[in-house]
């Protein structure tokens, strides 16, 4: 279990066919691209795909893709597989149905649990009475029936795309919530966070129209905070008095706790502005199916969630944080000029106050009127440093000289560090990424450059530990210096470019060795450079990782008795 629930093992040996299919797949992309290439209309968000539509043919480009299949190199046969010690580890631990194997909440490692406290900890949190209630079966066609009735209603106001996405079926049945808890660690007593799995869901569709036509809205909240990054890069444009002190809180168990007849009332205000009337009656209309009828299964027993909303959802998070940000924006209290400074990154607050400690703790107190008995807060505050997500913001030379607040990389104590081990069967050029991109997160987040290398010093070491050489490190480390970090900061979304055409290859060394992507790339040159295909860009090799840790050992059901 130490090398992480990432680690993937030597795949099984690719076969040639499985080459000529990847291959052969570019025949029916590139037509498609073809026949669409002046096609100026812009495509719905919710246009449902058809994969069985063929585009026109193109014999030049048939034939082309079909001398490279033919040509194609044979793959190695002789592929190291995982040694006869691992495998037997990795039976008996799928086969162990007295533990129960999940990933730490806030990413802390990997936790072994014995069925019992797992069972007693689910069922502790699903007979609470006034957030769950236990029924017998769970009326899933008659939930899509109503579904349907709302749609049917709205079909006025509501495009094709938008009725077929709403009212779209799995291909197997639809399936009820999968109930299951992530460990929380970090807190004194460890208890569960519970997470619903929504897949299949009769209302999944619907989750996740209500999530694209609420997100823009969410984002043009004041407070909202988009994610750490956001907060450093906006800190770093404020000045604050030297008497100011730093506070943050965390709201206890946000999603369950949310009442939802309230909940509706004040969500609905925070939406008002932002639809005309018949579009906002559609989206209560859903927002309410979805909210009052999130049945859950565990355990071969089935409950109905009465209050809040389930973690897993995709409309669970902006439906509480729109729900939040209506409660800031009703309260009075968040317009006092001593409020300096406020923003939350969705139960997660940070905020500058000038004034005494007596009056912050008053400001503190009135959070969430008037839904105290439902929302509550536990805050930190401190005249000289504050922990948010994984930034530490403090006072310190910048403070004393700009007023400016300085920051450090926050790493929690019960961290693990459980890094891709080197020896997964991952393409080096992922083990590069996730290399520069943990060291630029450092360069942004430290604000002195002593600060900067003494953490990443600490990284390499952690690094080493997980296998990687020396050699290897050092040309990554020196790819992302602290000077980068004025250009990191100041880095702004580069422009959206037309989606590259793919060729998807199952990784193995073994493959990549084979040079499959430049052989594909040098064959089709002499066609893309003719007039009538210049348009059409070479394809990228997009390398499928094999099977991880942790779909072997982490299931979302409980496991059978």
């Amino acid at each position: 279990m130490s090398l992480g629930l990432d680690f993937i093992p030597p795949p099984k040996p690719i076969k040639k066919q499985h080459l000529i299919d990847a291959v052969t797949s570019l025949d029916r992309i590139y037509r498609l691209r073809y026949f669409f290439r002046n096609s100026t209309n812009i495509i719905s968000p919710f246009r449902i795909p058809n994969p069985s539509w063929n585009p026109p043919p193109a014999l030049d480009i048939t034939q082309t893709i079909t001398s490279i299949t033919s040509t194609l190199p044979s793959p190695s046969t002789t592929q190291p597989r995982p040694h006869k010690n691992f495998r037997i580890a990795l039976h008996n631990l799928k086969n162990n149905h007295d533990i129960v194997i999940k990933p730490a909440d806030k990413n802390l490692g990997t936790c072994i649990l014995s069925k019992e406290w797992y069972l007693a900890e689910c069922l502790r949190q699903l007979n609470d009475k006034n957030t769950y209630t236990p029924v017998q079966e769970v009326p899933l066609n008659t939930l899509h029936s109503r579904l349907k009735h709302v749609c049917l209603r709205a079909s006025p106001h509501l495009s094709k795309e938008e009725i077929r996405f709403l009212l779209l079926k799995p291909n197997s049945n639809f399936r009820v919530c999968r109930f299951y808890i992530i460990p929380k660690i970090h807190k004194p007593t460890v208890v569960g966070r519970p997470i619903c799995a929504y897949n299949n869901y009769v209302f999944e569709q619907a989750s996740k129209w209500l999530h694209h036509l609420l997100h823009p809205v969410l984002l043009s909240k004041k407070q909202h905070l988009k994610d750490s990054l956001t907060l450093v890069k906006d800190l770093a444009h404020h000045i604050f008095p030297k008497t100011c002190t730093l506070f943050s809180f965390d709201i206890v168990s946000l999603y369950p706790s949310i009442p939802t007849m309230e909940g509706l009332i004040i969500f609905k205000k925070a939406i008002t502005h932002y639809f005309p009337t018949h579009k906002i009656n559609i989206i209560m209309s859903i927002a309410e199916l979805v909210l009052r009828n999130n049945y859950l299964s565990f355990n071969n027993a089935f409950w109905l969630q009465i209050k809040g909303t389930a973690m897993g959802s995709n409309f669970a998070v902006v439906y509480a944080c729109l729900f939040l940000s209506q409660l800031e924006d009703d309260n009075p209290a968040f317009q006092t000029p001593q409020l300096l400074y406020y923003k939350r990154y969705i139960d997660d607050a940070i905020g500058v106050w000038e004034g005494s400690p007596n009056t912050l703790h008053t400001f503190l107190d009135q959070y969430g009127v008037p839904l105290q008995q439902h929302i509550r807060i536990e805050s930190t505050t401190s005249p000289k440093e504050i922990i948010i997500l994984d930034v530490v913001f403090f006072k310190g030379p910048y403070f004393k000289e700009f007023g400016i607040l300085d920051t450090a990389c926050h790493q929690k104590p019960l961290n693990a560090y459980m890094y891709l081990p080197w020896k997964s069967s991952h393409p080096i050029a992922h083990k590069k990424g996730f290399i520069t991109g943990e060291l630029k997160r450092y360069a942004i987040r430290e604000s002195s450059e002593n600060g900067f290398m003494e953490i990443r010093k600490k990284f390499y070491d952690r690094l080493r530990a997980r296998g990687y050489p020396s050699k290897f490190l050092l040309k990554c480390f020196t790819t992302v210096p602290y000077s980068l970090r004025p250009q990191l900061l100041s880095s702004q979304p580069s422009n959206k470019k037309p989606p590259p055409i793919v060729l998807k290859l199952r990784y193995s060394p073994h493959i990549k060795k084979l040079h499959i992507g430049a052989l594909v790339r040098s064959r089709l040159k002499p066609l893309l450079q003719q007039p009538r295909y210049t348009s059409l860009p070479p394809p990228l090799v997009c390398w499928l990782n094999g099977t991880k840790l942790r779909s072997h050992l982490v299931q979302s059901s409980f496991p059978p008795t």
